[in-house]
Parts: structure tokens; C-alpha cells; sequence
């Protein structure tokens, strides 16, 4: 970025951290973008400011009573080395100029420049506008922003990817007063106000933040030396990515069907106008050559930094791949540390908080263990890299900048003095005696304790699809672990949810918290994934049940896709009352949807052999099965096609109540009218008819139906979804409601049961 002189000295005046001096004629004579004024350089460092101008020309600077030289090189880089300053308060002035002979206005001069700490805060969380994440912007009228906002500064790099790694970058330093506080970056601010008040001395937060996942932090060379590195590049340069970029918006759509009609994977996303732009920014080293390479060093020495400090992973992209996303950072630490020319500098790992991102689809309470996956990786990167740990698995949802600054400032500070790795309770050995499990903890300061008083957030798995809380008792420096209805656990959880649902709070003698931890091998969601096309199962309460409460009656949902509209609303109604399970496959262990399973969503398929009987024999027992079931079989039947329906259905109550469980039926919602759904022009009256059916089929067996179809019909107009089939969220709810109070009145007649150990 070069500009002429009155331009330059207008920038000067306005205080514009960008600097370009145009020397003697035309030519040019330039300093890097991230120094300017307000800035603070790192203490006890020696000071390397850097820049480009006209090959061979000498360059002057003076900093604190230290006057350097140097020339360019034939490529005209320059870099200025002062000799490292201790760390003060009292505001300084930086000077470059080239040459001796040059007049005065082609001199640089910084102002108000501060030597402190400066810490890298990389990752996601910290964007310009922090409206969403953060509605309360740090206030600076307390006394801590009073004491120390002079000495915090802020510079905040433009989010950016390039091609080819860049030797500048272009950011202004700020103090906090000078950013509009509905823009001012909440979390850097609470941390750095925090280290200063700590170490008494200047601080500057240099935020680079982008939502791209690990391999775009990394450069080239690191990145392809990774184990997943060459599967992830080979995609990139397949035919599957360069559809998607390559030419014209017509050529690409042309491109698309071509290539879909060819192979029977899975579709590419249609072709939007704007991919071939959009789409080349998550490739490999991106964000690394655009806003880390111009601080590491290409061409010059790095920034000199305290530290890093990575908050990383709320992005769907990084979640995918979760597991695969650890291993990259486990490599990224060690490589970052080469490149700012410190191999222990000091790295702190924000672990992913609870957040509302995780809840996922409609704001429902869903976990999509993707987060507590990309935890798992956190831990296994940093206790890899011999980096430091900040655990915030015991903070609240979106916890407020406030606290989560504590924890990472607590953990940064240690960090100085060596890699902290995880700080609270560590599990080290694991004995299983029967249907108790010994869990033996290190790090424990002392002796473990139970924060609050009460111990939470341990499950036991009684088989791969199913967990419930068990029953945690401290013993010293072990808990020991049981629940009635488990007899030989196969696998031991704490805190292993996106959003934990029971507050995890195992601490040490000191109130460090644990992290969370599974003592399981059962397959991960995003292990295998090392394509970034890979499709992950995403969480659903048909696929993947929540941990259950040992002490409250079971009850299973199966249907048609209407059941999934209702599922979740029931769970949350019925929460503390029955554990709500929805249709789950314990075989699942295969990437994409073709391995979702069993299919109950059609009578001929629940009714065919003993698919059914032994699903409901391996995932029980069951107190309540509550089943919908009609559209697959209706949409485009012929008349009389409710007679084998009805018989089908007689056989799926025979298999539920041999399986001990109580029998409950749904009928079927309907739609506006015939002829409105082109491949099913008789949908209305196959949905009466093929009702009615199932309706005298209950009765005849004495089954209570819930008349989802009565209580949505009259208003359907205004209930149905686009697609004039399912319905929308108004709808859900009121299905919900009246499934709810259909099982509340059902358990009430259920008698009084020990509690039964599974199988």
C-alpha cells in the first residue's frame, strides 16, 4: 500500500497505523503495516522493525537513545534490530528514515509506543462486531479498565486469506479508548486488561481472526508434511474441488451435472455464483500466508511475542473434523514456535466452550458430540505439543468474556514458566471389578473434591448407543463409579457432551476442574474423516440418545419423519419425567447417512422378520414404545392397500408388547387436499383412509392412539410446511404437547418396578 506524501501526513496526524513514505523522487521507502502508533513491543526481546525500499539504500532508526542502520537487500526487504528493552509505562517514540540525507518529512515516526507483553490471540472468537457473541462489551468504568486501559492496546488484523504468503500486513494499533465499544473485541480486551493488572506492565493483543479450520493456519511445508496432510491436498486438487472453482458460473453448473450424472457418490452442492471466490479462502495455508507469515518472519525476524494464544473451533468446518483437526494441531504448535524463532514459547489452548453453537438446529437442547470430539483433539494436541491447557468445559453456555478471561489468563501467566499442560485432575489408571469402576486420578493437589458439594457429570455405557448417569462416589484420589441398571460397564464418560447436561465438577484440592475424558473405544464421528467433503452423521435423537437418568422409566419414539418434527419436543417435555430415546442404530459405525439404520418409518419394513423384535431386544428394556406410522405406505397407494397395512400393524404391536413394553400409536397428519403433491395425488384420502384402518386396528387390540391427524387438520393451512407434507415448528410444539401428556397418562398406570439391570 503506497501513497504520496500529503497523503501520508495526513495519515500521520489522523494516527493511521499503515505507514508509507515515499523518499527522494519517485522512489519508495516503506514500513510494515503492523507497527504504528499506540503500538507495544515485546520486553526483554531484542526490537526487529522491518519494511521494504528501493534495493541497496541504507535505513535509519532510533528507539530510546538507540540509533541502528542497515541496508536493503537486493530485493529491497530492510529490517532494523534494537537491542530488547525492559518492560514500562512511560510512552516512547520510534523513528526510521532512509538515509541520512533524506529531508524530514520522509521520515517515520511512531508515537506513544509502550514495551510490555504482547500475546497472538489466533482463532475464530474474536471478530470485528462481537453482537452475537458477546451482547455485553467490556465496560471500561470499573476500576480494572480505569487502572489499566491506557497500557492495553489492541491491533486487529483484517481476516484474509492469499495464495502465496505476504512479507506485510496492514492493522492499526488501538488503545481500548480509541475502539467504538459496540466494536471493541470483548475477550482480547478482558485478557489483556487481566495480564496487565497481573504483571503490572503494558500489554498488546494482536487478534488474528478467521473461521477456517487448522490446515489454513498452517504453511504449506508444515501442512504437507502432516499424516492427514496429503489426503486433504489431494482433495483440493481432485476433479470433485476444481468443479466447484474452475471457470465460468455456467461452465461450473454444466461441470456439476456432468460429474454427478458420472458418479454415484455423493451430489455436489449446486454451483452458487460467487464459489469460485468464495470457496478457494478454506484451502490449505490460506490464513497463514495472508495475516501469520507477515509476523513470522517471511523475509525478516518474526514479531517478538510473550506468547499465543488459540481459541479455535466453533466453525462447522472444523467440527466435521474434529478428531483429524487435533492431530493438525498437535503438529501446527511445534510448527508455529519454529517459524517466531522460539521453540518453547509459550502456546495456550482456549478449550471449546459450551456454547450455543453446539445446541445446533432450532435452538433445541441437541448435543452433536461434535464439540466434546473436538475437545478429545484439543487435549490430545496439547498434551502432544507440550502446550498449555485453559479448560472452560465447567463454565456456562457462551460464557461471558469476564470469565472466560480468568481462566485463560490464569493458564498464559503459568505458562511463561513452562508448558502447563492440563492443570486440573488427570485419569491415569482405570479398574474395573464387576459393575463398579475405579477411576485413579494424578494432579490431584492433594486429593479430589466435588465443586458445590455434589459430584456430577460421570456416565456409564451400557452399550455403545447407550449411556446413563452412574452413581460417583470420591475416594481420596479415585472415584469410584456404579448405577444399578448397569451390570458390566463398557466405557466410562465425564463431561463427554457438546453442552454438558450435568454440571461437570470434579475438581483438585486447588479448584482446578478436570477435563473431559472417555475411557471407550467406541468409533467417533469425525475420527475416519480426513476428506473435507466427508459427510459427518450429525446428531439426532433417532441416531444418537441422550445420557439417560437410571431411575426414570424408558420410552421409545419410532415413526416416519414426522416423529422426528415431535421427537425433541417430547424429549425436552418430558425431561425428568422418562428418559425419551429415539430410533437408534447400536451397529451404526459407518460415515455418511448409509449407514443410518434400522428403517421403521414403513409398517412392511417394522413388520418384516425379526428386524423389530431384535432391535427392541438389544437396546431395552422398555417401559413405553410409542410409534407413528403411515405416510411411506399411503402417499401413492391404490385402493385397498389398507387392508395389509392394517395386518402389518398388527404385528408391530404383537413384537412391541412381547418385547414387555406398553404399545402406543400415532396416526398420521394429513394435508391441504388432493391433488396438491404431484407423485401423490391422492394423499388426502389415502391419509383418511389408510387412518381409519390403523385406528380400528387399536382398538381391536386395545392400543390408545394419539390423533395427531385431529388435533393438526382442522388448522392445516396454516400448520403444513412448503412441502405439504410435514409440518412447521407451531405444529411440532403442539404434537408434542399432546404426545407428552398421551405419555404422562401412561406412565401413571404403570406399576411400581425395580429397577431392571440391562443386558
Amino acid at each position: 500500500m503506497k501513497h504520496s506524501l500529503p497523503l501520508v501526513a495526513a495519515a500521520l496526524m489522523m494516527g493511521f497505523g499503515n505507514f508509507v513514505v515515499p523518499a527522494v523522487g519517485n522512489d519508495r521507502f516503506e514500513v510494515a503495516g503492523c507497527f504504528g502508533n499506540d503500538m507495544v513491543l515485546q520486553r526483554d526481546q531484542p526490537i526487529t522493525i522491518w519494511g521494504r525500499a528501493e534495493p541497496h539504500w541504507p535505513v535509519l532508526g532510533e528507539l530510546a537513545g538507540q540509533a541502528v542502520a542497515t541496508t536493503t537487500d537486493a530485493n529491497g526487504r530492510w529490517q532494523l534490530q534494537f537491542a530488547a528493552l525492559p518492560g514500562g509505562t512511560e510512552p516512547l517514540q520510534l523513528t526510521v528514515q532512509p538515509g541520512k540525507e533524506a529531508p524530514p518529512e520522509a521520515a517515520i515516526t511512531f508515537r506513544n509506543l509502550l514495551i510490555g507483553d504482547v500475546w497472538l490471540l489466533a482463532g475464530v472468537r474474536e471478530t470485528g462486531r462481537l453482537a452475537l457473541q458477546f451482547p455485553q462489551p467490556v465496560a471500561l468504568d470499573d476500576s480494572l479498565a480505569e487502572s489499566f486501559s491506557a497500557v492495553t492496546r489492541i491491533c486487529q488484523l483484517p481476516s484474509e486469506t492469499a495464495t502465496e504468503p505476504r512479507e506485510t500486513v496492514h492493522a492499526a494499533w488501538k488503545t481500548l479508548q480509541q475502539i467504538e465499544p459496540r466494536r471493541r473485541p470483548a475477550l482480547a480486551a478482558a485478557i489483556g486488561l487481566r495480564l496487565a493488572a497481573a504483571s503490572k506492565l503494558p500489554v498488546g493483543i494482536v487478534i488474528a481472526s478467521n473461521p477456517k479450520p487448522v490446515e489454513c493456519w498452517m504453511s504449506q511445508e508444515s501442512f504437507a508434511n502432516t499424516t492427514d496432510g496429503p489426503a486433504i491436498l489431494e482433495y483440493y486438487s481432485s476433479d470433485r474441488w476444481q468443479v466447484r472453482i474452475s471457470g465460468s458460473f455456467e461452465e461450473r453448473k454444466k461441470a456439476w451435472l456432468e460429474y454427478n450424472q458420472k458418479l454415484p457418490l455423493t451430489p455436489l452442492p449446486y454451483p452458487r455464483p460467487d464459489d469460485n471466490v468464495t470457496l478457494p479462502q478454506q484451502q490449505p495455508a490460506g490464513v497463514w500466508n495472508a495475516m501469520i507469515a507477515p509476523l513470522a518472519g517471511h523475509g525478516h525476524q518474526p514479531l517478538g511475542l510473550q506468547g499465543i494464544i488459540w481459541h479455535h473451533g466453533e466453525d462447522w468446518d472444523s467440527q466435521n473434523r474434529a478428531i483429524q483437526q487435533g492431530r493438525l494441531l498437535a503438529a501446527m504448535i511445534p510448527a508455529w514456535r519454529s517459524a517466531f524463532a522460539s521453540p518453547r514459547l509459550p502456546f495456550v489452548v482456549v478449550q471449546l466452550p459450551p456454547h450455543r453453537y453446539a445446541q445446533g438446529i432450532g435452538g433445541i437442547g441437541i448435543d452433536g458430540r461434535l464439540a466434546a470430539e473436538f475437545r478429545e483433539g484439543q487435549i490430545a494436541a496439547v498434551t502432544a505439543a507440550e502446550a498449555s491447557l485453559a479448560t472452560t468445559i465447567d463454565l456456562p453456555v457462551d460464557p461471558a468474556p469476564a470469565s472466560l478471561a480468568e481462566r485463560v489468563v490464569a493458564v498464559a501467566l503459568d505458562s511463561r514458566a513452562g508448558p502447563t499442560g492440563l492443570r486440573g485432575p488427570v485419569l491415569e489408571e482405570v479398574h474395573q471389578n464387576g459393575s463398579t469402576v475405579t477411576l485413579r486420578f494424578g494432579n490431584t493437589q492433594g486429593g479430589l473434591e466435588a465443586a458445590g458439594g455434589t459430584l456430577s457429570g460421570f456416565a456409564l455405557a451400557v452399550s455403545p448407543s447407550r449411556w446413563v448417569w452412574a452413581d460417583a462416589i470420591i475416594e481420596g484420589d479415585a472415584v469410584r463409579l456404579s448405577s444399578a441398571v448397569v451390570a458390566e460397564p463398557q466405557g466410562v464418560r465425564y463431561a463427554y457432551e457438546d453442552c454438558p447436561s450435568r454440571a461437570p465438577t470434579l475438581v483438585n484440592s486447588q479448584g482446578q476442574p478436570a477435563n473431559p475424558f472417555r475411557t471407550d473405544s467406541h468409533p467417533t464421528l469425525t475420527g475416519d474423516h480426513l476428506d473435507p467433503s466427508s459427510p459427518v452423521l450429525r446428531f439426532s435423537r433417532r441416531r444418537q440418545p441422550a445420557i439417560e437418568d437410571p431411575r426414570l422409566p424408558r420410552v421409545l419414539i419410532i415413526g416416519d419423519s414426522i416423529s422426528g418434527h415431535y421427537l425433541e419436543r417430547v424429549w425436552l417435555l418430558m425431561e425428568g419425567k422418562a428418559n425419551i430415546v429415539g430410533e437408534a442404530s447400536p451397529s451404526d459405525r459407518r460415515p455418511g447417512w448409509a449407514g443410518i439404520g434400522p428403517k421403521f418409518y414403513r409398517a412392511d419394513w417394522a413388520a418384516r422378520g425379526d428386524a423389530l423384535a431384535d432391535y427392541l431386544h438389544a437396546s431395552g428394556p422398555w417401559d413405553i414404545v410409542h410409534f407413528n406410522n403411515g405416510i411411506h405406505n399411503f402417499a401413492s397407494a391404490k385402493p385397498g392397500a389398507e387392508k395389509p397395512y392394517a395386518d402389518q400393524l398388527r404385528t408391530i404391536v404383537g413384537t412391541i408388547r412381547a418385547s414387555g413394553a406398553v404399545c402406543l400409536f400415532a396416526n398420521s397428519t394429513g394435508t391441504v387436499a388432493d391433488n396438491t403433491i404431484p407423485k401423490a395425488p391422492n394423499y388426502l384420502t389415502n391419509c383418511k383412509a389408510f387412518n381409519a384402518a390403523a385406528e380400528a386396528v387399536m382398538q381391536e387390540l386395545g392400543v390408545p392412539v394419539t390423533d395427531i391427524y385431529g388435533l393438526i387438520q382442522p388448522r392445516i393451512k396454516e400448520l403444513i410446511s412448503r412441502d405439504l407434507i410435514h409440518t412447521n415448528a407451531e405444529a411440532d410444539q403442539m404434537m408434542a404437547e399432546l404426545i407428552a401428556s398421551r405419555l404422562e397418562e401412561t406412565l401413571a398406570t404403570l406399576p411400581d418396578q425395580e429397577q431392571k439391570t440391562a443386558p
